[in-house]
């Protein structure tokens, strides 16, 4: 039988390719403080300052698979 766990489901975008994962609670909660707070430097102190290596390798990995993109305004 399939046990439950906590965690999170990105959903994103490259060009019109719809793309998923499952990612760990705590990587979906860095996630969201990266929204919340806007910098990542304000993220990882949210986070707690032992937490700034895993946040800065799940960054690269956003920005690796354009998660996270430049928003440009007209």
């Amino acid at each position: 039988p399939v046990e439950p766990h906590a965690h999170m489901l990105f959903t994103w975008r490259k060009e019109l390719q719809a793309h998923w994962r499952i990612a760990t609670l705590e990587e979906g909660q860095a996630f969201l403080a990266l929204g919340a707070h806007g910098t990542l430097d304000l993220a990882c102190e949210a986070l707690g300052e032992d937490r700034a290596v895993a946040v800065g390798g799940w960054f690269a990995g956003w920005v690796r698979e354009r998660m996270l993109v430049l928003a440009t305004r007209p």
